[in-house]
This record gives structure tokens, sequence and C-alpha cells, in this order.
């Protein structure tokens, strides 16, 4: 997947109008030195844009072809032939682009909740405040980052998917650093019972776990199981709130661990 600011397009198109304009008054002896140069460094840095989609090469070879021109025309004094090469050099790189950004698929992603879109897509950890960070296993960390990504996308079932995966693995590295034995039913029920025979816990974490008992992974992993988006951002939000208590609790149980 690929981040672009669509930004980047819109200054290509600026210099094209005003190369266009300065072109015009370059036929009456005016200088279009610096509306030249302009073009010639916005085209060289599209046609060597290594990030630019493949769907995008014609624009670029067309954008080369055009910077060749560029480079042959004087910066004042130009012909009217010579602007009528310029503009029809021109406008095949206008239409060229404009086929190639028909084709490209542009989407826009809407903020989820709170959250930053680019956050969500691509720094998923950032839910979490950076103290705790030290405390998630590898596992979690990547169902986290998927699960995000997920919520981002609009992907509701996914995302409760990961984010429980994400809370399992936590509360499995919870059971290792507390010395516990893990119960041989692997559920959220069990886990609890088990950490019931803890006396040393934070205030309240096996209530707030228990509410996770009605969002077994294994119930939703049944194909006719789908949610809505309201009902994945509760269990988001929900499942990140008691993992917080606990990736604390464990940060704090390991002060001499970094990240």
């Amino acid at each position: 997947m690929l981040k672009k600011n669509a930004h980047y397009f819109f200054a290509l198109g600026i210099e094209v109008g005003m190369a266009v304009k300065a072109a015009k008054l370059a036929t009456q002896g005016v200088s279009w030195e610096s509306e030249r140069l302009f073009l010639d460094r916005a085209l060289k840095k599209f046609q060597k844009d290594p990030f630019v989609p493949d769907a995008m090469r014609a624009s670029q070879k067309a954008a080369a072809e055009l910077v060749a021109m560029l480079d042959d025309l004087p910066g004042k004094g130009i012909t009217y032939t010579e602007e009528g090469r310029f503009r029809t050099k021109l406008d095949e790189f206008d239409t060229t682009l404009g086929v190639d950004l028909d084709a490209l698929s542009l989407y826009y992603v809407p903020p989820r909740l709170a959250y930053a879109t680019d956050k969500l897509i691509d720094e998923g950890l950032a839910i979490f405040p950076e103290s705790v960070h030290v405390a998630l296993p590898k596992e979690a960390r990547a169902d986290i980052k998927e699960a995000t990504r997920c919520l981002a996308f609009g992907l509701p079932t996914a995302v409760a998917f990961h984010i429980l995966r994400a809370a399992e693995s936590v509360m499995l590295a919870y059971f290792d650093v507390l010395s516990l034995t893990l119960p041989n039913e692997r559920s959220w029920a069990a886990y609890i019972r088990a950490l019931n025979t803890r006396q040393d816990l934070p205030d309240g974490l096996t209530s707030r776990l228990g509410d996770l008992r009605k969002y077994e992974r294994n119930e939703l992993m049944h194909p006719a199981k789908f949610l809505k988006d309201d009902e994945a951002y509760d269990l988001f939000d929900y499942v990140k709130s008691a993992m917080l208590v606990i990736l604390r609790d464990i940060a704090a149980r390991r002060p001499q661990e970094s990240t």
C-alpha cells in the first residue's frame, strides 16, 4: 500500500499552467526562464519518482518527452513554431496524465472514532502509551497493527478477530509474569477464574475482563457471525482499556526491561 499526497499532482498542474502563459509571452521576447525551469524540475521529479504507481508509467514517459523538449527551448525569445510544438507536447502529456489518473485507484479513508487515519494505518501501537510498549508481546504487536488497519478500512469483524487475539497474547504474557499455570480450557472465563486466585492484581481487573466473555474468539470465528461498525468500535475500545490495565501491571513488574 502506498500513501501519496494529492497536492503532489496539484503542484505539477500549477507549474504547467504558469509555463503555458509564460511561453505565450516568450514569443514576444519576454523571458520565461523561471517558469521553464520550475516546470522542468517538477516534471523530472514526477518522471523519476520510484513510488509513482505502475498504472502511471505512460505519464512518466510523456513527462520525459516534454522535459527533452524543454531542454531544447531557449529561456527567452521562442518562436511561434516552438511555442506550438511545446503546447502540442504539453497537450499529449496532459491527455496521458488524465487517462492514467482516471484509471488510478484513489480512495478516501475517513477517520474512525477520535483516531487519526495515518496513525491507524501506519502506527497502530500508538493506541497505547509508549510506557507500556515494553510489555507488549511480539504476537500482540502484530495483531494490534492488523486490528487498527482493519478499523481504518472499515472491516469490523476483522477488527474484533485481531484485537481479541492481541488481548489473548497479552493475557498469556501476564500469566507468565505472574507465574500462573495456564488453564487447560483456553477461554476468558477460565483465565478470569485463574486470575481470581491472586490477591495482588490491580483493583477491578477481573471485573473489567468479565465482559470479554461475551466476545469469545471462537464465537466470532463462526462463519455466520459479522459485526457492525458500532459493535466493533465498542469492542475495540473495551478490549483496549482492559489490555491497558494488564500492560501497565506487566510493565510495573518488569521495570528493568526496555523496548
